[in-house]
């Protein structure tokens, strides 16, 4: 090798050395670099924070109108509690009257009604006109009353059918 190739060699090595200054000028880009990759990060983070909040209060504002609104149903639930406790009443108290009117319904039914029994039977099936007959003929001979079929509303065995 010759001294000047040797030369440029160590000279092509030594540009690729850093100097003093060099180093600074290196050490202020980094800076500027950081410095701006911090600027960036935090105002992403920010960002999100921003977001986050704005989520977090719109939560907390739809957590307070659905607290209202569980209350608000809550006060309407207890009312038609009520109100289905006093149908209750009401209708065990309708009830009651019902069946007391039906009880004076039937009594005031079976008022005209007369229960004849020992008459004898003739066969198994009877129209309702013989049993009239049957009964008026027997009121009239038993009970010493003048009575006609018309005046009977409706005549029928009970029971079943014992022949004698």
């Amino acid at each position: 090798m010759t001294i000047e190739k040797r030369l440029d060699d160590i000279s092509s090595k030594l540009s690729h050395v850093l100097t003093k200054e060099d180093s600074s000028v290196i050490k202020d880009i980094i800076k500027e670099t950081v410095e701006q990759l911090k600027d960036q990060l935090l105002g992403n983070v920010i960002r999100r924070i921003e977001i986050l909040e704005s989520y977090a209060f719109e939560q907390k504002r739809e957590i307070e109108l659905l607290k209202n609104e569980n209350a608000s149903k809550s006060k309407i639930i207890e009312g038609l509690k009520i109100q289905n406790a006093a149908l209750e009443q009401n209708k065990d108290r309708e009830s009651m009257q019902n069946d007391e009117f039906a009880n004076a319904t039937e009594q005031y039914s079976r008022r005209n009604n007369l229960r004849i029994t020992g008459v004898p039977e003739d066969q198994d099936r009877q129209s309702s006109e013989s049993v009239t007959n049957k009964s008026v003929t027997l009121v009239n001979t038993h009970l010493g009353m003048s009575i006609v079929p018309n005046e009977i509303d409706t005549a029928h065995r009970l029971g079943q059918f014992k022949p004698n």
